[in-house]
This record gives C-alpha cells, sequence and structure tokens, in this order.
C-alpha cells in the first residue's frame, strides 16, 4: 500500500511541476528505448502543448497506472481529439492509444554520465523521424506476420 501512495505522490508532483511549465528530471529504468535511451539515463521532461507533437517526438505518458517513455509513432485527428500511438524503439508491439490526458510531457533531452544529448537540434529531430516511421513499419510488419503465423496454424 504504501509503494501505491508514493507512486500517485510522484505522479502529482510530476504532473504539477509540468504544468507550471518547468522540465523535470526522471530516471529511465527500462530497456524499451533502447539502444537511444538506457536505463540509468538521466531524461529532461518539458510539457508542450499537445497539438505540437509529431511523430518521432519521445514522450512520457501515463498508461494503467504506470509512467512510460515511448515514441510517437503515428497520429490520428478527428474533428475532436487527437490521439497518438507510442511504442518503445525495444519494442515490437505498438501502445494502446495515448490521449491527451494521459500526456505528461516532452523528452527535450538526456544526459549520460556527463554527457548531454538534446532532442531540440535539427540532427536528432530528423533522427528522431526516421526513427519513427522505421518504428512504425516495424509494428504493422510484426502484427502482419503474427496474423499469417496464426492462420497457417488454424489449416
Amino acid at each position: 500500500m504504501e509503494s501505491c501512495v508514493l507512486d500517485q505522490t510522484v505522479d502529482l508532483l510530476i504532473e504539477e511541476e509540468l504544468e507550471k511549465s518547468r522540465t523535470f528530471i526522471l530516471e529511465v529504468r527500462s530497456q524499451s528505448m533502447l539502444p537511444l535511451i538506457r536505463p540509468r539515463d538521466l531524461i529532461r521532461v518539458k510539457r508542450l502543448p499537445w497539438p505540437q507533437l509529431c511523430c518521432g517526438d519521445i514522450v512520457v505518458f501515463r498508461s494503467d497506472q504506470e509512467i512510460f517513455t515511448h515514441r510517437l509513432i503515428s497520429k490520428k485527428t478527428n474533428s475532436q481529439t487527437i490521439s497518438f500511438i507510442a511504442k518503445g524503439d525495444n519494442c515490437f508491439v505498438a501502445d494502446r492509444p495515448v490521449m491527451e490526458k494521459d500526456y505528461l510531457g516532452k523528452v527535450i533531452s538526456l544526459q549520460r554520465d556527463k554527457r548531454t544529448v538534446r532532442f531540440d537540434r535539427k540532427f536528432m529531430i530528423e533522427l528522431n523521424r526516421v526513427i519513427g516511421l522505421i518504428s512504425f513499419w516495424e509494428a504493422e510488419l510484426y502484427g502482419f506476420l503474427r496474423k499469417v503465423k496464426r492462420s497457417s496454424f488454424k489449416n
């Protein structure tokens, strides 16, 4: 029970800081964004307007009581809402749609040891877009191959 309360407190602190338009630093704990972002890297997160996000951006969002750092690979819009599909670079399957209410902020830099990589530099913006496209098609291909495999076992 203490862990749950702590998680909620941390979540509220993150949200409070990001709503004030400040940046927030988080330590990455998973391997889902390897090789670009590694466990124990520090990421700087800033809340930017939801409509300004693009495919290829790396964002922090909430899903099922957990906080994830994944790349946006697809954007869905209709007359009232914008949603994104996100995926970890080291994952084959995409996440469920990310809605604005789940969005906490965009990763604007990462720090590893004494080195900082800024994601607002032209090279990194373009690299992230290319990785986003590759990641989108990887997820599509993986889904297609799973369907093929399932159908071949039925016959």
